[in-house]
């Protein structure tokens, strides 16, 4: 069968025609992608942007060390007056288990888990002094 100039013109086109519209599917699919992708990019966005102003929020509400200290001597004061034979390892794990405990039943932003963690602060100050029993 010979075809006419015209019948092929009209055979590569109908080809080209099958192409592009299976290019232009294939883009449709790789632009919904993009579009997915950029989506969950502006979530991961907004949540960075969320936890940078919690961190900002916690930094404001911390006191300066300086402000602590008297608060943290006062303590180690009140501790050699109860305990004079000095810290050792086993009251550092129980004031770690006092917080933990303080965390889990009350919360991190209860006074009493604030009180273990200045425990927790006084017995090993205790420990980095010196201040220690012979046992362990």
């Amino acid at each position: 069968m010979i075809l006419t100039e015209e019948q092929r013109l009209r055979n590569l086109l109908d080809v080209e025609t099958a192409a592009l519209a299976s290019a232009e599917e294939r883009a449709g699919h790789w632009m919904a992608e993009v579009d997915r992708q950029a989506d969950r990019y502006t979530i991961l966005l907004r949540e960075k942007d969320d936890l940078r102003q919690q961190l900002r929020e916690a930094k404001a509400t911390r006191l300066p060390l300086r402000e602590l200290a008297p608060e943290i001597s006062a303590a180690i004061e009140s501790a050699r007056e109860q305990h004079p034979e000095g810290a050792n390892l086993a009251a550092l794990v129980e004031e770690v288990g006092e917080v933990a405990k303080a965390a889990l039943e009350l919360g991190r932003n209860s006074q009493h888990y604030r009180a273990e963690c200045l425990d927790v602060a006084v017995v090993a100050l205790r420990m980095y002094e010196g201040d220690v029993t012979g046992e362990p």
